[in-house]
């Protein structure tokens, strides 16, 4: 999983099934990559919060920084569930 944050606004193309549109992810959004491999236009696939967007691979390069994030191992993160009496 490779989880960016975005350190300056960057222009991004969201896929809707109405259609594309052109939005911005502000500085502070998380961008979750989706696809590792740009397309032939140079774009890179993930998803910010609700939406499904397009940017270019350079910009993700120049204006985000990847996040350190570690996931547990499924035992670790499995939780019996508690009865509270």
């Amino acid at each position: 999983m490779r989880l960016y944050r975005i350190k300056n606004a960057v222009r991004a193309v969201a896929t809707e099934e109405s259609g594309n549109r052109l939005t911005e992810l502000p500085a502070g959004a998380v961008f979750l990559l989706t696809n590792v491999e740009p397309d032939s236009n140079g774009m890179i696939e993930g998803t910010s919060g609700e939406l499904t967007v397009l940017l270019f691979l350079n910009d993700l390069e120049e204006r985000a920084e990847l996040m350190n994030v570690r996931v547990p191992p499924a035992t670790v993160r499995a939780v019996p569930e508690i009865s509270q009496q």
